[in-house]
């Protein structure tokens, strides 16, 4: 029996915790031209039905791993530029298409990561406008750029680590090419476990096992993730990073004041908003006629929370007037800020707890339109597949030792066609016949046929 194509759901979730609280084939990268062999489906008929997801170790030949890593020796470190510029250009331009009078937290480093995973898979048009959109101009540097930023090493007090999974239902149907074209690429550079799972018959426990993955890689931060499969789910792809940041300059907790004030953008005064508060401390800081900005540095990292105040004269409307480019050198301004002596240092502690709206409307008034459409090729997973959804979640809270902050993102690829089922029709036991007029429906004979004796 023929399968049903695949629907693939990539998923990508981004944390920051504070104190709070691989010679054989050879892999292309998801670059290489596609022949007519690998739009062929691969029919995993012999795989047995899972009681629940099961962990897989040889979904990739490790000799296909292999080869991709003594490729990349060969290879020139070129940093992290690429990725760095592409992710900002990302997030800036993304930031632009929310509500500015809602308060808004995402994560540009998840939704790019999990589109980066996409590209892997996409071929023609929708790569091309993929690659536009993050600002790749090599995919395999941009994964190896990827790859070399989440394995880098950190500190005690901040870090930040990846975690990746794949999970395939057990009938997924695939492309031909697909180890060398999608799995190798995105096993090596992307790293993670390849679980089989039940999507179609036990859709509540995958969900369940998916959540607690989640849940696992998030600190515990991103619970109930999804709230339910969807039985023409046949692959997902979920990547979670922990961060922990603590500051290199706490706040007491003493020293917070539980009954400061907020100005709110309607012009009403929030009241009992806790106001951390340091004094005389030394940061990177720089203003002009309408802005104010600070930069947060967590201990022993390169990582910091840059603070971004209007003056009383202006408003948050001001700086999303401004271009992207403008907004990229105001945010680059500070980090090449000198230090200064700061006499007093407020800032609210506060959490929140945010979902995008909106997605596919924003990322297809970005440019990525092919992937939503039903002719789109994604032939690198397997054929006929489209973009269905994009959603996002992001949480995040600060207090005096750091940072907690956490963030997911669900790509849903569905199938463009509905799944083919055979019809098989073997007269092998008693049945009845007619011979008829169709014109009028009249019966000329009737009769069954119960031995062939």
């Amino acid at each position: 029996m023929r399968k049903r194509i695949v629907t693939l759901i990539i998923s990508c979730c981004l944390l920051g915790v504070g104190g709070c609280g691989q010679a054989g084939l050879q892999p292309n990268d998801g670059q290489s031209s596609m022949d007519q062999s690998s739009t062929d489906q691969v029919f995993i008929d012999q795989r047995e039905r899972p009681e629940e997801p099961v962990l897989l170790t040889n979904m990739v030949q490790q000799d296909t791993l292999q080869n991709l890593a003594t490729l990349e020796q060969q290879k020139e470190e070129l940093g992290t530029k690429m990725l760095a510029e592409g992710i900002n250009g990302f997030g800036l331009e993304f930031f632009g298409k929310l509500n500015t009078e809602e308060n808004q937290f995402f994560s540009p480093y998840s939704i790019c990561t999990a589109l980066s995973i996409l590209d892997v898979g996409a071929g023609s048009q929708a790569k091309e406008e993929l690659e536009g959109l993050l600002g790749i101009s090599d995919l395999s540097e941009w994964n190896r750029q990827m790859k070399g930023y989440m394995e880098k090493e950190w500190s005690k007090d901040t870090r930040l680590l990846t975690a990746n999974s794949l999970w395939l239902d057990f009938e997924s149907s695939l492309s031909e090419t697909v180890e060398e074209d999608f799995l190798a690429p995105v096993l090596y550079y992307y790293g993670g476990q390849v679980f089989e799972a039940d999507f179609k018959s036990d859709g509540e426990n995958v969900a369940k096992r998916i959540n607690a993955w989640v849940e696992e890689h998030t600190d515990s931060m991103i619970k109930d993730f999804k709230k339910e499969v969807d039985p023409n789910t046949t692959m997902s792809i979920i990547n979670a990073v922990f961060f922990e940041g603590k500051w290199e300059h706490p706040f007491k907790g003493e020293d917070t004041r539980a009954d400061g004030s907020f100005l709110n953008i309607d012009g009403e005064r929030e009241r009992d908003v806790p106001m951390m508060k340091q004094e005389n401390v030394s940061l990177r800081y720089f203003e002009t006629e309408d802005f104010q900005a600070v930069e947060l540095p967590y201990n022993d990292s390169s990582l910091a929370m840059d603070i971004l105040l209007p003056s009383w004269d202006t408003d948050i409307s001001c700086y999303h007037s401004l271009s992207v480019e403008e907004q990229d050198q105001l945010w680059k301004a500070l980090s090449e800020a000198s230090k200064k002596e700061i006499s007093t240092l407020s800032i609210p502690a506060f959490s929140m707890d945010i979902s995008v709206e909106g997605m596919k409307e924003i990322l297809k008034e970005m440019g990525m339109e092919s992937a939503f459409e039903l002719d789109t090729d994604l032939d690198r997973i397997g054929p006929a597949k489209y973009v269905q959804d994009v959603s996002h979640r992001a949480k995040i809270e600060v207090c005096e030792e750091g940072t907690r902050a956490a963030a997911v993102t669900e790509i849903m690829v569905a199938d463009s066609a509905e799944p083919i089922n055979e019809i098989n029709f073997v007269a092998n036991r008693p049945f009845l016949y007619a011979i008829r007029d169709t014109q009028t429906g009249m019966i000329l004979f009737l009769g069954q046929v119960v031995s062939l004796k």
